[in-house]
């Protein structure tokens, strides 16, 4: 029998997309506005809004999978789930550089002005989504029996890390929700997302309990 095929053009094929992408939205800005601190805080939005879609594609992978009738689309986002990993980390890259531009920019002073908590919060979750883009790379997320217990702490690691990235999401467009409608849309996409997959988390619960009772 052939073998079966692999998911790691898939992934380069969603990383190369991200990157044509991110490259468009650099180069429209510079365009637009040049090396300035307004086209920095474009890129800043652009990049944020890119990010918070390649993640939710990551987050509700699995519970869609799980919640839904097995089909093409719920097991083409399941598989190429890695893929998003790495394109998040590459869009949160460019969200990373237009961030140091803009303080660069303005002589440190956006960073002043932002809370130390939220600086330490978000670096943070630039661990998760760093740890998250290698494991793609080399598939850690799939332990056997025999792997070191280091393997075995990953999955729960993973989920933790999941939980905490949706949070930092949820709290920046919640607040800016709260301020202006035009948030409520992200704000809404991030709540549905957490519904999803605690609905699957319940529905696999029994399932759990009745293969422990077998």
């Amino acid at each position: 029998m052939p073998a079966a095929r692999t998911t790691v053009f898939p992934r380069w094929t969603i990383a190369g997309l991200t990157t044509l992408v991110l490259i468009l939205i650099v180069a429209a800005s510079l365009a637009t506005y040049g090396t300035t601190e307004e086209s920095f805080r474009f890129i800043i939005r652009a990049t944020a809004r890119l990010s918070l879609a390649l993640f939710t594609c990551a987050f509700v992978a699995e519970p869609l999978h799980t919640l839904l009738r097995p089909n093409a689309a719920t097991l083409h986002l399941r598989t190429h789930q890695p893929g998003f990993f790495l394109s998040l980390a590459l869009s949160h890259l460019v969200h990373l550089l237009a961030i140091i531009a803009v303080a660069k920019t303005t002589g440190g002073a956006s960073l002043a002005a932002t809370p130390l908590t939220e600086i330490l919060g978000g670096a943070l979750a630039y661990v998760f989504i760093a740890a998250f883009a290698l494991a793609s790379l080399s598939g850690a997320r799939r332990t056997s029996s025999s792997a070191p217990p280091a393997a075995h702490a990953w999955p729960r690691l993973h989920s933790f890390g999941m939980h905490y990235v949706w949070f930092i999401f949820m709290f920046s467009y919640g607040a800016r929700a709260a301020r202006s409608l035009a948030y409520l849309p992200f704000a809404l996409l991030l709540v549905g997302a957490l519904a999803l997959r605690l609905c699957a988390r319940f529905q696999a619960q029994p399932s759990r309990r009745t293969m422990r009772a077998k």
